[in-house]
């Protein structure tokens, strides 16, 4: 069953300025977590606290040399997006 996707503000500023090909394949990655919430490439990230709520981990997966990074929450089926950016930025302010 998949999981509702649902995509922060900040997400969307994010990608805004991505080259059009980076873009279609960030956007494509993200809209697979929707189906597969843990793919094989992801890794789940160390120290990282949910502000919303807590206990919930965070993931990370690749796309090129961006990173999406994401929350799961298994009993609602609700994947949470809240950051994209380069490997450099990413962990930035997390």
């Amino acid at each position: 069953m998949p999981y509702d996707l649902r995509v922060n503000k900040q997400v969307l500023k994010d990608v805004a300025h991505l080259d059009a090909k980076i873009f279609r394949q960030v956007v494509t990655r993200v809209l697979e977590l929707g189906q597969h919430p843990r793919p094989h490439d992801s890794e789940e990230l160390k120290g990282y606290r949910d502000p919303t709520v807590s206990g919930r981990k965070g993931f990370r997966v690749d796309q090129g040399e961006y990173r999406i990074l994401y929350t799961v929450d298994d009993a609602r089926k609700v994947i949470i997006v809240f950051r994209v950016a380069h490997r450099r930025e990413v962990y930035r302010g997390i």
